[in-house]
């Protein structure tokens, strides 16, 4: 895939098949894990991926790589989302506070090592010659969470910032409507009062189908 030659190749197969490496998801193996036997439900999700670069969206990376990526299921440090002007245009004000909170940075470290352990065995260790990210000089807890501090990514499931319930924080009711205007209601996954555990793309579809019903039905009175 590092071949411009072999990029083109890839891209006339799919074109005339709709076969080959373009039809692929990312991310080919998942699995959902416990970092702590105790728990009931797993706390991480694993994402393997065939490719190697330095973020999502950026060039691979010369050699050939995969990637093994771990992300906390239901993480407790709480961000925040503020409008700074009436002007539309403008930007808001986010600040995510990741990490903040002592439970995330636990399972986060937890995570890596756990995530060490996996590439470890074979067969992925007999496919691995050495790790490059976040390589084996970072070690210590301390310096695997600093680690995650300066490269983790959101894999872009955000939600909350108008969350369903009642309250001074709450910002839509059971039926989705704002609080406070009329005729205006909020339909995606930022009104989950708290992440659900693993993809959102779901429940989300299913947030948009029962707010049709909603309204629907909110037409006939």
């Amino acid at each position: 895939a590092n071949s411009i030659f072999k990029q083109g190749l890839m891209a006339a197969q799919y074109a005339l098949t709709q076969r080959g490496p373009m039809t692929m998801a990312a991310s080919l193996g998942t699995g959902f894990l416990k970092t702590e036997d105790h728990l009931e439900t797993p706390d991480i999700q694993f994402h393997f991926q065939p490719l190697s670069a330095d973020g999502p969206g950026k060039s691979l990376h010369s050699f050939s790589a995969y990637t093994s990526s771990v992300t906390q299921l239901r993480p407790e440090s709480r961000g925040s989302v503020h409008i700074k002007s009436i002007e539309p245009s403008m930007h808001p004000r986010i600040q995510p506070n990741y990490l903040t909170k002592a439970r995330d940075q636990t399972v986060t470290v937890a995570a890596l090592k756990l995530s060490r352990k996996i590439c470890g065995q074979p067969p992925l260790s007999t496919k691995t010659a050495s790790e490059y990210l976040p390589g084996p000089e970072v070690d210590g807890d301390a310096q695997l969470l600093e680690y995650a501090r300066q490269t983790g990514e959101t894999i872009y499931h955000p939600v909350g910032t108008c969350m369903m319930g009642t309250g001074k924080r709450a910002v839509v009711d059971s039926r989705l409507r704002v609080h406070g205007l009329a005729r205006l209601r909020v339909a995606d996954a930022s009104i989950m009062p708290t992440i659900v555990s693993g993809n959102t793309n779901a429940p989300t579809i299913m947030i948009g189908e029962k707010a049709a019903d909603m309204i629907l039905e909110d037409s006939r009175c």
